[in-house]
């Protein structure tokens, strides 16, 4: 998928960046859908978790049911 070839060209220009420049690696942070359906069929995150930084997965809770049914 694009999103995992992206996150993983991203993790390797910053840390080229790093390497020239002398200065810390950039951190590389994302925001995904909430749920695991919606986070494996839009994401890879087999892959993705290889190439980001502190991988977390927040819940913000939000008044009603977006999904009724």
């Amino acid at each position: 998928m694009y999103q995992s070839m992206c996150v993983q060209d991203l993790r390797e220009v910053f840390e080229r960046e790093a390497k020239q420049t002398g200065r810390q690696r950039l951190l590389l942070t994302m925001a995904a859908a909430g749920g695991s359906h919606f986070i494996n069929v839009a994401y890879e995150p087999h892959k993705i978790i290889q190439y980001a930084h502190m991988p977390r997965l927040y819940h913000t809770i939000s008044p009603g049911n977006m999904y009724p049914g």
